[in-house]
């Protein structure tokens, strides 16, 4: 069982894209409920928006994958069209998400999701971060913050609600103990907590696990896992061991190179 985690924020909607003359990646999407967001498309749904277009055809109502952002309204990124028949209502309108808690209340849940690098313009926020916030009707009974949750989301008008939630992970921690100066390939002996979990980031995008991280030959290990390919990675929080080619202790992280 892989124990790194996946963040997400994902869903499908029903809807028609109406693009801007000027720039047709971005636009509005119309759903079948007549209600209208701010959208931007990208990859293959703007691939298939322009085909439309060239070919004279009429925006239809279609199934997209699409990426939520509810800062400052709720608006979506569509990432592709969903060519299936007959569309399956039960999962129209519907959300995972997996991130942090950020925020909460009784009526409301704010949830960090961690990104990847690529795709940074997305509905126009800064390129520089590597998260974003989504907030979600409803809350999560006995949660604390920091802790990691997967949350099954509705589109409910214009906001997104909270069916129902699962918690994944503890919050993490950053209070890393700076071990001395490691020799290249040196294994790090047990360190403190192990109950919690480590997060490691590569290129923008982060992963959790809770054992061992390996990085050897251009390719990242999380609890004997392949994660990604790289020759860079940072981690924090208690690890049990980690190895690399070259381990550079820094506060509250460790940056591991392989050659």
């Amino acid at each position: 069982m892989q124990s790194f985690i996946s963040y997400a924020a994902v869903g499908r909607m029903v809807g028609t894209y109406h693009a801007n003359s000027s720039d047709l990646s971005y636009g509005v999407l119309i759903t079948n409920d007549n209600l209208e967001f701010p959208a931007i498309s990208n990859g293959a749904a703007l691939k298939k928006i322009r085909a439309d277009i060239e070919a004279n055809q009429t925006p239809t109502l279609q199934t997209w994958r699409v990426y939520p952002r509810t800062r400052p309204v709720l608006q979506f990124a569509l990432i592709r069209n969903i060519q299936f028949q007959p569309i399956n209502a039960s999962v129209i309108d519907q959300f995972n998400i997996v991130g942090e808690l950020a925020q909460t209340s009784k009526r409301s849940t704010i949830i960090r999701v961690y990104r990847s690098s690529r795709g940074l313009n997305l509905l126009a926020e800064d390129s520089a971060t590597i998260s974003f916030t989504l907030k979600l009707n409803g809350a999560i009974p006995d949660a604390h913050l920091g802790e990691i949750w997967a949350i099954d989301a509705a589109r409910n008008g214009n906001h997104l609600d909270i069916r129902s939630a699962k918690y994944v992970a503890p919050s993490r921690d950053s209070n890393l103990h700076v071990q001395p100066p490691l020799e290249n390939g040196q294994i790090l002996q047990p360190v403190v907590n192990h109950s919690r979990f480590f997060r490691v980031q590569v290129a923008g995008r982060t992963f959790v696990g809770k054992r061992s991280v390996q990085l050897e030959g251009g390719m990242l290990h999380i609890d004997d896992q392949p994660i990604v390919s790289t020759n860079f990675a940072v981690v924090t929080g208690p690890i049990r061991s980690i190895h690399a080619d070259r381990i550079t202790p820094m506060q509250n992280e460790f940056i591991l190179q392989s050659q």
